[in-house]
């Protein structure tokens, strides 16, 4: 699969030529062939005076850098906010389930009792209907 450029640099000895390629080749076909892939893509090309290597590099060098900064910041907000959730949630589960596991117990005993009780009554009445 063929990759997309976007954008790339021509070094040339002498001003003159790197004006006149510039001029020639911009908004002219890439490949003259109607078979090619690259039939329809356009030349852009400008010249760039008092542009240097070492411009293009500090750039690239100050792109990066602004975009390590910039995931430093983001990495560090989710953080926070990770932490503030998972303490959020902890003092929320800690206070609710001393609560619930009180009310639990009580439920349980008088579930436990009902149930004990529920079935002994009806077998009683079960069998007093049958005697009469």
């Amino acid at each position: 699969m063929a990759k997309k450029f976007t954008e790339g640099w021509v070094e040339f000895d002498e001003k003159c030529v790197a004006k006149r390629v510039a001029a020639l080749l911009n908004n002219t076909q890439i490949s003259t062939r109607k078979k090619s892939k690259r039939y329809d893509y356009m030349w852009n090309m400008k010249y760039l005076s008092n542009f240097k290597r070492t411009h293009l590099h500090e750039r690239l060098t100050y792109e990066k850098l602004e975009k390590n900064k910039r995931l430093r910041g983001d990495i560090q907000l989710s953080k926070k906010k990770t932490n503030f959730f998972d303490l959020n949630v902890n003092k929320k589960d800690k206070g609710s389930i001393n609560k619930e596991y009180e009310n639990v117990g009580e439920i349980l005993n008088d579930a436990a009792m009902g149930v004990e009780e529920e079935p002994k009554e009806s077998r009683e009445e079960v069998f007093q209907s049958l005697l009469c």
